[in-house]
């Protein structure tokens, strides 16, 4: 007999935008995965730490068996990996790897943007995407709010190119880079002012879509994204 069960949202816990995301009708294992994700893009499960199936069946009161699932379909996206005797480890980039989920997160969003230039109306979600920067704003010590809104702020822009593609790649991207990127912040010891240059960047690629100046917000999109890679490199040259 198959196993039944809905796992619902730890006390205490804050579900990030990724997974509210998802098709609330999902199996058993699949809940199980995204409860592992939560605890990756929280920060509890880091880069290199194992993933054991018994720490999670105890936790999330559930047998093994689909918790071994969950961890097979966090090998399979490439979020984990299993060496032989071991077991199964959060996967830990190196930097040409962090690299190229970065280039590949340009990809995605640069193509987004040049898509959205054929909407005729983007009152609704530059809306959104402006109440996301206005959102990080807030508080700016408090990483895991502005991950969540600076996701969401993506999120929108990739989602209003209308490409299936684009949606469903863009968040196993940002799963990936999402610590690496935390990290990153964390270190970096004028973390307030990279932040809010950031963040005016964000600003500025609304207003310049709202007069509907694409080439300047291209321009924006291109040093926000040599900033950040910048940012990522020097991290993890330092921590070498």
């Amino acid at each position: 007999m198959s196993e039944e069960k809905t796992i619902t949202a730890r006390e205490g816990k804050i579900k990030h935008p990724i997974l509210m995301e998802q098709n609330q009708y999902i199996s058993l294992p699949g809940q199980i995965k995204n409860s592992i994700l939560e605890d990756i893009l929280n920060g509890e499960l880091k880069p290199g730490e194992k993933i054991t199936e018994e720490v999670y069946a105890k936790k999330l009161k559930v047998s093994r068996a689909p918790v071994r699932e969950a961890i097979l379909m966090l090998i399979t996206e490439g979020v984990a990996h299993k060496i032989e005797n071991r077991g199964t480890f959060l996967y830990e980039h190196n930097l040409e790897e962090i690299l190229d989920l970065y280039a590949f997160k340009r990809y995605i969003e640069m193509r987004a943007l040049e898509k959205v230039e054929d909407n005729e109306d983007l009152t609704e979600i530059l809306d959104k995407m402006e109440y996301h920067a206005q959102q990080m704003v807030i508080d700016l010590d408090d990483l895991n709010h502005i991950s969540q809104h600076n996701y969401l702020y993506h999120f929108e822009l990739v989602k209003a190119a209308n490409s299936r593609v684009l949606t469903n790649m863009y968040p196993s991207y940002y799963v990936s880079i999402n610590f690496i990127q935390h990290e990153s912040y964390m270190k970096h010891q004028s973390r307030e002012k990279v932040l809010r240059k950031a963040l005016d960047q964000h600003f500025s690629i609304v207003e310049h879509l709202r007069n509907r100046n694409f080439d300047r917000a291209k321009k924006v999109f291109i040093q926000h994204h040599k900033e950040a890679t910048e940012l990522i490199f020097n991290n993890y040259v330092n921590n070498m």
